[in-house]
């Protein structure tokens, strides 16, 4: 008797242990996800940083609309944070449950901040639309002779080079710092018209 109770408590043991080392184990899939949230919020920060520089260097009413957009955001950092450190602990069993709560609190500072990403992927999706414009009329170009051919060389020449002047401002959009972009969209734009105007948009 003394026997199995012995035998009982050696096999549990070994059975405790054994299930410990599973659940320590990480799982790959979390440390990818684990990464990207990481990766994510030091993006996020950048933003951030750009902001209060902008906060710092704005005046009037631009400053006060500024002071209400951080006001509102930093708390939300503080709560990605949080979660994404909680995360970083939670038991495997719970990590469904913890990283749902995590991809929440990033989604709310993510809009908290200005959507420049937005603006960003309008601008990807007209360029392609003009895209599709401009194709059309190489188009032209290639089936027409005599004096329209030249006369559509022209306007498909002009308007190449109004395309690369367009990529060239949303490449600098992209990369534009907080307290540049309003002036790099306001290019961006007028880029932009310039060529739905070659086009014939």
């Amino acid at each position: 008797m003394n026997k199995v109770l012995v035998l009982g408590c050696a096999l549990a043991g070994a059975l405790a242990l054994a299930t410990g080392c599973n659940s320590s184990k990480a799982d790959p899939k979390h440390d990818e996800a684990l990464k990207a949230y990481d990766k994510s919020l030091a993006d996020l920060d950048k933003q951030l940083d750009d902001l209060k520089a902008q906060v710092a260097k704005a005046t009037g009413d631009d400053k006060t609309r500024l002071e209400k957009v951080w006001e509102a955001t930093a708390p939300k950092r503080e709560a990605a944070a949080k979660k994404l450190a909680e995360l970083k602990k939670v038991a495997a069993d719970k990590w469904d449950a913890a990283e749902k709560e995590t991809k929440e609190a990033f989604e709310n500072l993510k809009k908290a901040l200005p959507n420049r990403d937005a603006a960003v992927r309008a601008y990807e999706s007209a360029l392609a639309d003009l895209d599709k414009k401009a194709d059309a009329l190489k188009a032209k170009v290639e089936k027409a002779t005599g004096e329209e051919k030249a006369k559509l060389e022209t306007a498909w020449k002009a308007t190449a080079d109004k395309r690369a002047a367009a990529q060239k401002k949303l490449d600098e959009l992209k990369k534009s710092a907080a307290e540049k972009w309003d002036a790099v969209e306001k290019e961006a734009k007028e880029a932009f018209d310039a060529l739905k105007k070659a086009i014939g948009d």
